[in-house]
């Protein structure tokens, strides 16, 4: 989740679609499990919680609610390569797992995503794009496109709905 200083107006957005998704899925260790990182500049990628360690739907929203941005530049190209260490098993990852990563942004990263977004289908990573619309700064919708695993996969905030019934069906 992009918590820069320039998403820092759409950090309560963020947390609802999330909080949303994360209440309509079955958590367990043989269910679905969920890690939560934020991002910002360059080597400013924090894991909040690793995939093992909720398996309540409050406590995750919960602790997602508690967590304070970051500021600065954005640097998601990176910020999701370092996400993408939260599969490995000693963090929770199972191997047979299906493996989805949202990246919540305003897509106006410093870096290119494309080779990290490359990287992450290359290793069977399904990622989807999430950005809120904002009349003053809209998403730049080519990063939107560098980032997510296809066209199928960017979600704008009117895609709600469509975001929450997808992930949904991939999962199933």
């Amino acid at each position: 989740m992009d918590f820069s200083g320039g998403a820092r107006d759409k950090r309560e957005k963020y947390i609802n679609i999330a909080a949303e998704m994360i209440r309509n899925m079955q958590l367990g260790e043989d269910a679905t499990q969920i890690a939560f990182v934020r991002y910002s500049g360059l080597r400013r990628t924090d894991s909040v919680f690793h995939l093992k360690k909720h398996y309540n739907a409050s406590e995750a929203i919960e602790e997602i609610d508690r967590t304070p941005t970051l500021g600065g530049l954005t640097r998601t190209g990176a910020a999701m390569l370092d996400a993408a260490k939260e599969f490995d098993r000693r963090f929770g990852g199972r191997t047979t797992a299906q493996k989805f990563m949202v990246v919540f942004t305003d897509a106006y990263s410093q870096d290119d995503p494309v080779d990290a977004s490359a990287k992450l289908y290359q290793e069977r990573v399904k990622v989807l794009a999430v950005a809120v619309d904002d009349a003053s700064q809209p998403p730049d919708h080519e990063q939107l496109k560098a980032i997510a695993t296809d066209q199928k996969s960017i979600f704008l905030e009117k895609d709600f709905p469509k975001l929450f019934t997808y992930f949904t069906q991939c999962r199933q």
